[in-house]
């Protein structure tokens, strides 16, 4: 067999080899950038889900606080935390901690997934407060971290949207 045949039927075969691995690396490259990009998005849409369902459960907590205070006769006579809360109201910041539970475990920044954590304590601490000081100290507490967490949590969202 000459040269003259085998010849272009190698480079041709080597050509198709060597086109079909660095179709792979730049397809492989360009499926890891998208899934990043994907997750980044992903990410961020949890983020600004989870400033809101922070933001509403602060408020929720002034709620919590102002209902049992409405009720202050039951307060004096029962003690704090013996007021009627409205149910819905209860329903709702239940649901509210259940949501932020989920969200912060889908966020992978750890100030932000901390401070989101330190508001959730200070919703433990309003329920089990024996009296109103502490439930009050609690909200105050919360109230203080709500612009942080929403400050860090916004720069985060900034940088993960480039």
């Amino acid at each position: 067999m000459s040269v003259e045949i085998w010849f272009p039927v190698v480079t041709l075969v080597i050509g198709f080899i060597l086109n079909s691995i660095f179709a792979h690396f730049t397809e492989s490259n360009r499926w890891k950038r998208e899934r990043k990009a994907r997750l980044a998005d992903f990410e961020g849409e949890t983020v600004l889900e989870l400033q809101n369902v922070v933001n509403e459960l602060v408020r929720s907590m002034f709620r919590i606080l102002v209902s049992d205070l409405r009720d202050i006769d039951n307060c004096r006579e029962l003690g704090w935390g013996s007021g009627s809360i409205d149910p819905d109201l209860n329903d709702n910041v239940a649901a509210d901690v259940r949501r932020a539970r989920l969200l912060i475990s889908r966020v992978s920044d750890v100030e932000v997934r901390e401070l989101a954590e330190k508001i959730l304590e200070c919703y433990g601490l309003i329920v089990s407060a024996q009296t109103f000081v502490e439930a009050d100290a609690a909200t105050n507490r919360a109230a203080t971290l709500a612009p942080q967490f929403l400050e860090i949590s916004g720069r985060y969202f900034r940088q993960l949207t480039g």
